[in-house]
């Protein structure tokens, strides 16, 4: 079942009055090809705008209730790093196609606004979102590789609509226009209809036919004004079932469909509700989608447990010069290690780090997918195409020190390209700060509150990172500090060449001059 024109025509329609004006409070993955809006207006829930790109069950409708699952896909964790706390400005098809655009606007920290563009293609197989810079379209992310050849799209590059050839659209066309098309093509006239009047996907053809009763151009075109009317009309929604599978959903009855059970609704929305559970799996009654549940839930329980991976790893280093090379096991704290022969003993702590990142990204990711499909936020895809798109783990492999210490801080590149580096320990904090930092590197740090030092790292640029780069480490050095519960929180920030450690100091005790200070909002910017 797609997603047509005139479908997602009445969708816009009726979704406007509840999402213009509203802020956005959280956002949500679901699924690797979809994402959920938690809306607010006036400090007051108003439930969640859904999208799903996915190609055969594509979707976007509103649920009441704000929705709590939570799914993994690098494009959310773009729109968070965007479009937290923006108003939705607009939402508009665009020419009566296959295309929606949410346009935005967000204020800073400063009071600064930026605004934003959200563009939903929902064609097919070539499904797609792009988030836009609002001024000139400027694309920042999009959700999946370009696949058509008729333009070239990118991040960096300026958005343009996809190429289209239809003349006329079904709001628009006249019968003096419709009765050209019909003289000039030598086509069966489903065809002609299809080719040339945008909107009309094949079921709406159908039904063109199927109510004019005639092959004859005025009644086709008297057919056409009748789809037209109850389309800008009052909405009846219908969702056609045969079975228990969704056939159709429709803003009004569709005489084509009456020998099927029709289930009418109060929204269109509800309708989409209503089909979650029917197309789990991303796939409408096809294999593995019943049963992807619990598929998910045996993958689950055969991954190797992170917290054991991360217990031996930490005994294995903490006994690393005891490891005796081209050992097959090593004891420890009461653990047996197995090792492979093949590896020094720190090749072999650093497969088990990696070891453990992997088992830890799996289980989350696992986790969000089987929430997901319990609380039925939207279609998942196979586990095969979903892993694929899970973004990899933030990379802690140690960096080492020219004195053979070293330290495996946090790391989150800024909008801009600038590496932030966060402190693990007292001890971390002092080698991250004193020893490996670069003098115009950055230092942050709570202020009155005890944190993780924060480094954000300049080297060898000329030029100074941007504001938003500042906010961006700001926020991430308050969510690692006792004031991550607070809602606003000082941040003080200075060149570390103006840090420096009094004598008989405790581990991670440092003092600043030449700072600077900034409010901000604890948060990740990958949640």
């Amino acid at each position: 079942m797609t997603l047509d024109s005139g479908l997602l025509f009445a969708l816009i329609r009726e979704m406007r009055p509840r999402i213009i004006g509203a802020r956005i409070g959280d956002i949500l993955g679901a699924g690797p090809l979809g994402f959920v809006l938690v809306l607010h207006s006036k400090d007051a829930p108003q439930g969640s705008l859904v999208a799903s790109l996915e190609p055969k069950t594509s979707a976007i409708y509103l649920k009441e209730n704000p929705l709590r699952a939570k799914g993994g896909n690098p494009f959310v964790s773009l729109l968070k790093q965007h479009l937290l706390k923006a108003r939705i400005k607009d939402a508009v098809q665009a020419g009566f196609n296959r295309i929606v655009k949410l346009s935005l606007v967000k204020a800073d920290e400063l009071g600064v606004t930026k605004d934003y563009a959200l563009v939903l293609e929902f064609l097919g197989n070539r499904t797609n979102a792009f988030l836009l810079r609002g001024e000139d379209l400027k694309i920042l992310g999009q959700m999946r590789p370009e696949k058509t050849t008729g333009r070239t799209l990118g991040v960096g590059k300026f958005y343009a609509t996809p190429p289209d050839s239809s003349p006329y659209d079904l709001l628009t066309v006249t019968q003096e226009q419709f009765l050209d098309l019909l003289r000039k093509k030598e086509e069966d006239t489903a065809s002609i209809l299809k080719r040339n009047i945008r909107g009309l996907s094949p079921q709406w053809a159908e039904e063109i036919l199927v109510r004019a009763g005639t092959s004859e151009p005025a009644g086709l075109f008297t057919a056409i004004q009748g789809l037209r009317r109850r389309l800008i009309g009052a909405p009846e929604p219908m969702l056609y079932l045969e079975g228990e599978r969704p056939v159709a959903l429709s803003p009004f009855p569709l005489i084509q469909f009456r020998n099927l059970e029709a289930k009418p609704f109060r929204t269109l929305s509800e309708a989409c509700c209503a089909m979650e559970p029917r197309v789990e799996g991303g796939r409408e009654g096809g294999k593995g989608g019943g049963n992807l549940l619990e598929k998910l839930k045996k993958k689950l329980a055969t991954l190797e447990d992170p917290s054991l991976l991360r217990q031996q790893a930490m005994a294995l280093e903490r006994n690393l010069r005891k490891v005796p090379e081209h050992a097959l096991e090593f004891a420890a704290e009461g653990k047996t290690i197995l090792l492979d022969p093949k590896k020094t003993p720190e090749e072999n702590l650093q497969a088990l780090y990696k070891r453990y990142r992997k088992a830890k990204q799996g289980r989350e990711t696992l986790k969000a997918k089987i929430a997901n499909l319990e609380a039925g936020v939207i279609p998942t895809s196979n586990l095969k195409h979903q892993k694929s798109k899970i973004p990899p783990p933030p990379g802690w492999e140690p960096i080492f020190l020219p004195n053979g210490e070293k330290i495996a801080p946090r790391r989150f590149t800024s909008p801009n390209g600038f590496l932030a580096l966060v402190g693990r320990t007292n001890t971390e904090n002092d080698l991250l700060t004193l020893k490996f930092a670069g003098p115009r590197d950055i230092f942050l740090h709570t202020r009155g509150n005890p944190g993780s030092h924060t480094i954000l790292r300049v080297g060898s640029r000329k030029e100074k990172p941007p504001k938003e780069d500042i906010l961006f480490a700001a926020r991430i050095a308050a969510y690692f500090s006792k004031a991550r519960q607070a809602k606003h929180v000082s941040v003080s920030y200075t060149e570390c060449q103006w840090v420096h450690k009094p004598k008989g100091a405790k581990p991670g005790l440092v003092v600043i001059t030449q700072e600077k200070t900034v409010f901000v909002e604890p948060s990740l910017p990958q949640g």
